[in-house]
């Protein structure tokens, strides 16, 4: 007998079945298939493989500034001098641009940015060690038979350029009007490497104010 007359306090506590006890189940939770937003839909709908580019092939060609420009992605160049084979890297074109942020007072949020620099670069190297490409390379004319050049003193030559890139029947063309080597890769002599020219050609403004003009071989859409 308990000090509460022979009765038990009633268990505040509920009585919870053990995990043995729980009734197994054969119910699953019904598959949720998630449909895409009709906007996402539209946009998938709106992509077209066939706009991909890959630079398959194309050539770099020199000429001394004031040749005619090129027209066009296809047309053949006048006056201009393909430079031949370029290692596998290709061709890079680089943009280098910089800005300074304007703040405004409230929270220094930024509410401008104004260009204070624009650069554009065409970096490749030329595994052929021809006239072209030495002549390139080293900013002096080949001499006595085209056999011997001077080395130095000659950076700074301005020429222009046209950069070619193929893709089965598409073609793109970029034509730096006013460029000059800025930039040499080492010189390497190996036996198991081909001799390359590696140049970085920064582009400078042309009458226009552009510094690469780009053509495409057909329409975009």
């Amino acid at each position: 007998m308990s000090e509460y007359g022979g009765f038990e306090p009633p268990d505040d506590e509920p009585d919870v079945p053990s995990e043995e006890e729980v009734p197994e189940t054969d119910e699953v939770e019904p598959h949720v298939v998630i449909e895409p937003r009709v906007g996402a839909a539209t946009r998938m709908a709106e992509n077209e493989s066939s706009n991909v580019r890959v630079a398959v092939s194309g050539a770099v060609s020199v000429a001394p500034t004031g040749t005619a420009a090129p027209v066009d992605a296809d047309s053949a160049l006048t006056g201009f001098t393909t430079l031949g084979y370029i290692t596998e890297d290709g061709v890079e074109i680089s943009p280098e641009i910089t800005s300074d942020d304007m703040k405004a007072w409230q929270n220094a949020a930024i509410v401008r940015s104004a260009v204070t620099e624009e650069k554009w670069t065409a970096k490749f190297a030329v595994m052929e060690t021809n006239k072209a490409a030495v002549e390139l390379y080293f900013g002096n004319m080949l001499e006595t038979g085209d056999q011997e050049v001077n080395v130095g003193g000659g950076a700074g030559m301005r020429q222009s350029f046209v950069i070619d890139v193929v893709d089965g029947t598409e073609t793109m063309r970029f034509f730096i009007a006013e460029g000059a080597v800025t930039e040499w890769e080492p010189l390497t002599f190996k036996n198991d490497e081909a001799v390359s020219w590696g140049v970085t050609v920064t582009a400078y403004p042309a009458a226009g104010g552009e510094q690469i003009k780009a053509f495409f071989g057909t329409a975009l859409a």
